[in-house]
């Protein structure tokens, strides 16, 4: 098989520094690392496309020290490190989403820094994901007037429309291909075909042709594979058989038993009845399960074929009373798996929740594959069950206790921190419709360890006294800062600034809080800077001025004074800009962001915008906003107008007004939450502050003029955070405590 592999070659030159200032002298143990980009595109449809890179630089213990976003090696910048070993990974892309014509490269290699020299290196990044194509013989166009592929897997799917050529690259698993058809007589039909055996730096491609009847009634359920050594590719012929799409239906599975999203939750030995049906109308070929649970894994049931059981498989599975079918292989009518009995024989762990989950995977004679996952949650047969803490119920200084019980009287539950003696205990009136009953608890301490149980009144007949549930323990959030200290969001107060190039607040050259300085700076302009007027007349306070940056008609531009949580990347001449945006986050999920403002509030004389009128007074906006989905910054291109899309935020707080306050007032941003951000944590924050509020759209005034100081997250619970989620309305049960 002819494997394609693109690179990419990071280099440099080794060159003894001469000729030293006094302030090289002083860096005695400093030396520098000079990249440069040389890049194949093989597999790439534009080879003309520009290749954006990331490097990250790691220390001996694998501690990242730089991380640079879209380095670009034409600004032959040099990049300062102390003397020592270091790993170099260089990547391009993303490995975990499917994208037209942009390949995942991936590089890394070491490099020994000396003092006082420039040092190169050289980092290979080969393709690490394949590249995706798909085809039509003429003979399927005419037939099929209208047609589209779906290619998709883990990392994603890409649609590919008619008349779509350019290539797509996904991770090296499995893929799937969804073919959706209409003919001549304007029926419609839907196809779909699973390919297991991907490799990676390979292209693929997808011939669909049109083939004749045979009776065979395979409805090309078969494939042929062609390596294609001139074309450089592996070429997958997919015969369809129009007479036989009618007959074609993708297996359908059916639940009985289990909640909506395929869960069951059971006392330990008290299961209610729960079956799946399968039907498969082209007959099963292969019939996977496979299981993800404790204890049965631990048992040896991971994973196995019903199609091709063998005896020591088959021995396990009447052991768990999983029942099978008399005949799967080919089997077209309806398969039932009765499962009762099996869930009574899965276990919960001694004083807690145990999840055991199945996935039935079928594939089919026409090579369909369809897969359904369910899930038994089984809990202790206990008189009072304590629930498992989730993202959910812990936050930094509140959590949400849960149990359940079948008693009606003398609800409640105990808690400490986990190294106390003391208990404090806490009442609760009455229960749920499914037994359960919980209570919110505040004023909890941060990053603490906590121990908590549910208790109940035993109600059976004859009984009398407390029964008190399984302990379980918690960890509550961090709080501003790590366990050493180190704040998540630094320099919040804005008292650090550095001045390299441009100005922003940050106390050394590594960026956290950035500006649009680097693109003003071209108009000698500095819309960002820090002030000595700050709240308590000490330190130092951020300084945003709105300026016309230019000489004025089309070789100017509006420049809003602006602040952000990111990194400026370039300046698109006078037409806008790169910056990107966000800083990864471990800091919790805080409630509140607070500080302090004074605003003066200019008319608008600058307006790119048809819904902004000029003259009128312009509105300073400071918002923050929480990212699950984000793996790296979010690149604003405002020439383009790609902005970040704060609706996707799981957690958002904004504060704008268009009034003048000329003394320093406290503004109170109530981060609000989506339900979505209750059982996740985020990966970013991107906090911004503006003068202008449309200063993206280059509109606002030249007047406005913004003071910031003292800001600070919170993370105390705040009823508004929580508007319109399940926790709405909750108060804290010993919020006087």
């Amino acid at each position: 098989m002819k494997k394609i592999i693109g690179y990419l070659i990071v280099i440099g030159s080794l060159v003894a520094l001469a000729g030293c200032t006094n302030d090289d002298k002083a860096l005695t143990n400093r030396g520098y690392l000079q990249l440069g980009v040389e890049n194949d595109v093989t597999l790439q449809t534009k080879s003309s496309d520009a290749v954006s890179l990331d490097v990250t630089i790691l220390d001996a213990s694998e501690n990242p020290v730089k991380q640079l976003t879209g380095f670009d090696p034409a600004q032959n910048d040099r990049i300062e490190l102390e003397a020592g070993v270091y790993t170099v990974i260089v990547t391009s892309g993303k490995q975990d989403s499917a994208a037209w014509e942009t390949p995942f490269f991936y590089g890394k290699e070491q490099c020994r820094i000396v003092a006082g020299q420039v040092s190169d290196l050289q980092v290979i990044c080969k393709i690490a994901n394949t590249k995706v194509t798909v085809d039509y013989s003429e003979s399927f166009k005419t037939y099929f007037p209208e047609y589209t592929a779906t290619v998709s897997n883990s990392s994603g799917s890409l649609t590919y429309q008619k008349g779509e050529t350019r290539g797509g690259y996904f991770a090296a698993e499995k893929l799937t291909a969804w073919l959706s058809l209409t003919n001549t007589d304007g029926r419609t039909f839907e196809l779909k075909r699973v390919f297991s055996n991907i490799e990676e730096k390979t292209h693929y491609n997808l011939k669909f042709t049109l083939e004749e009847g045979d009776g065979s009634n395979n409805a090309g359920g078969n494939f042929d594979i062609t390596v294609d050594e001139d074309a450089d590719m592996i070429l997958i012929r997919i015969p369809i058989v129009a007479d036989d799409l009618e007959k074609m239906q993708v297996p359908v599975f059916r639940l009985e038993g289990f909640a909506d999203d395929h869960s069951l939750v059971v006392k330990s030995g008290e299961a209610t009845e729960n079956r799946v049906k399968v039907i498969a109308p082209n007959g099963v070929e292969t019939f996977r399960v496979s299981v993800q649970s404790d204890s049965l894994n631990a048992k040896g049931i991971t994973s196995f074929d019903l199609v091709n059981l063998g005896a020591v498989e088959q021995a396990l599975l009447e052991e768990i009373s999983f029942l099978v079918p008399a005949t799967v292989k080919d089997a077209t009518d309806t398969l039932t798996f009765d499962l009762t009995a099996m869930a009574n024989t899965l276990v919960p762990y001694d004083d807690r929740i145990q999840v055991h989950t199945f996935s039935f995977i079928v594939l089919d004679k026409m090579h369909q594959e369809k897969t359904v996952t369910f899930s038994y949650q089984v809990k202790p047969n206990a008189g009072v069950f304590t629930a498992e803490m989730t993202p959910a119920s812990v936050w930094t200084t509140f959590a949400r206790f849960s149990a359940v019980t079948d008693n009606q009287t003398d609800l409640g539950f105990k808690y400490k921190e986990a190294d106390a003696t003391e208990w404090t205990e806490i009442a609760v009136s009455s229960k749920n419709a499914d037994n359960s009953f919980g209570c919110l608890v505040n004023n909890l301490k941060p990053h603490t360890k906590y121990v908590y149980y549910g208790f109940s009144n035993n109600d059976m007949e004859g009984s009398s006294g407390r029964i008190e549930g399984n302990m379980v323990e918690f960890t509550t959030d961090f709080a501003n800062a790590d366990e050493n200290g180190n704040p998540f969001v630094p320099n919040l107060g804005f008292d650090d600034w550095y001045s390299g190039s441009v100005k922003y607040p940050n106390k050394t050259s590594e960026i956290y809080w950035d500006s649009g300085n680097t693109g003003a700076k071209l108009g000698s302009r500095t819309p960002t800077d820090e002030t000595s007027d700050t709240r308590t007349g000490t330190g130092k306070a951020a300084y945003l001025k709105s300026q016309y940056v230019g000489v004025g008609g089309p070789l100017g531009k509006f420049a809003a004074g602006n602040l952000y949580s990111g990194v400026f990347d370039e300046v698109l001449g006078m037409s806008g800009a790169k910056i990107n945006m966000g800083q990864p986050f471990n800091g919790g999920r805080p409630t509140k962001l607070k500080g302090w403002y004074k605003y003066t509030s200019g008319s608008i004389d600058y307006s790119e915008l048809d819904y902004v009128s000029k003259k009128v007074p312009d509105t300073c906006h400071i918002y923050v906003a929480f990212f699950n989905d984000w793996t790296s910054r979010f690149q604003v291109n405002t020439k383009e107008g790609t902005f970040v899309d704060k609706s996707k935020a799981i957690g958002f707080g904004e504060f704008f007004t268009a009034t003048s306050v000329d003394q320093y007032t406290e503004f109170d941003i109530d981060i609000k939450y989506k339900e979505s951000g209750l059982d996740t944590k985020p990966t970013y924050i991107l906090i911004v502050m503006t003068a202008s509020k449309y200063g993206d759209y280059f509109t606002g005034s030249t007047n406005s003029v913004l003071y910031v100081d003292d800001c600070e997250l919170e993370y105390d619970y705040n009823p508004a955070s929580f508007v319109g989620t399940s926790l709405e309305g909750r108060q804290p049960a010993n919020t006087n405590n």
